[in-house]
């Protein structure tokens, strides 16, 4: 009987062989590929969201663009991991995370170089211009006016941490102006930058660039509100001239500071947020100053706008 035995078990193992039922000697059982797998997958995705995160946060939105980086990375890496079935599992592991990190990170730069290059190339067109205006507010070059109050409401400007912050209360449609220079002078061909971020306010509250500046009623704005911007011309008299007032802008990072750039050349004026084109316009003024201002619409609040690192340069 023990003969019959091991001849019975041997003719099994024959016959798995032959069938292909047997699994081969290094082989891992199909619920232990699956689990590798899955647990594979899950790591991408948690590399992933560790990069894509950080992004979007710092962009104050998870949009398209994240979303996609973050995509093409979970399934690269989860590809390479799981098909590498001959690589012990810490091996698969670090490459999972590599590739992923790998992919995600050129995606994401890839997309911000191209999106970022307009705003790059302007900067770069007005290197050489000589600089009119520059102010980084740490060692401020002028004197702020004292608080004033009208009809209009309130509104006053100081310095704080190294920044000029504005300060509006106000129940109607309302701009305080400042200066960038203690003697701004008119410029036709320039460039301009600056840090702005809107500090409280509500839904209709801006910050930003006037340029073509005449006086107090004669400006042109690119305005920077808590998802968009807008860009309008005062023409000493309401309603303004509205060029541009998307409901809302990728390029805008809500709440925090966000640098907005003008190149002007002639009639031909582009318009930049965090490097990112949003506009370009033609406007026929022929020349002006450039000041920064606050801009309460219709809601009746305090506005709160900060600026810091302003730079105008101007064709000679």
């Amino acid at each position: 009987m023990g003969i019959t035995g091991s001849s019975r078990d041997g003719l099994t193992a024959q016959e798995g062989e032959a069938t292909g039922q047997a699994r081969p000697p290094n082989q891992p059982p199909v619920e232990s590929v699956a689990a590798v797998s899955v647990a594979i997958v899950t790591l991408a995705i948690l590399v992933a969201a560790a990069i894509v995160g950080p992004v979007a946060l710092a962009n104050g939105s998870l949009d398209q663009t994240n979303l996609l980086a973050g995509a093409v990375g979970v399934l690269v890496g989860s590809l390479v991991g799981a098909t590498r079935r001959s690589w012990n599992l810490a091996a698969r592991i670090i490459v999972t995370v590599v590739v992923t990190a790998l992919v995600v990170g050129g995606v994401v730069g890839g997309i911000h170089l191209l999106a970022t290059a307009p705003g790059r190339d302007a900067k770069q067109r007005a290197a050489a211009w000589p600089v009119v205006a520059t102010q980084d507010f740490e060692n401020p070059t002028y004197q702020l006016t004292p608080p004033t109050t009208s009809d209009f409401g309130r509104s006053e400007s100081r310095f704080e941490d190294g920044r000029l912050v504005f300060r509006l209360s106000t129940h109607r449609d309302f701009t305080h102006q400042v200066a960038t220079s203690v003697h701004p002078i008119s410029v036709r061909d320039f460039y301009t930058e600056v840090d702005v971020q809107l500090l409280s306010g509500p839904r209709d509250s801006y910050c930003g660039v006037l340029f073509r500046w005449h006086d107090n009623e004669h400006w042109i704005a690119f305005k920077l509100g808590w998802e968009s911007f807008q860009i309008t011309q005062n023409h000493g008299r309401l309603p303004h001239q509205r060029f541009a007032d998307p409901a809302a802008a990728k390029a805008v990072r809500p709440g925090k500071v966000n640098k907005l750039a003008i190149l002007a050349g002639g009639t031909a004026v582009r318009f930049f947020i965090n490097q990112q084109e949003v506009s370009e316009q033609e406007i026929d003024d022929p020349d002006g100053q450039v000041w920064l201002a606050g801009q309460a619409a219709t809601t009746s609040s305090v506005l709160r706008c900060a600026f810091d690192n302003v730079l105008v340069r101007a064709s000679p």
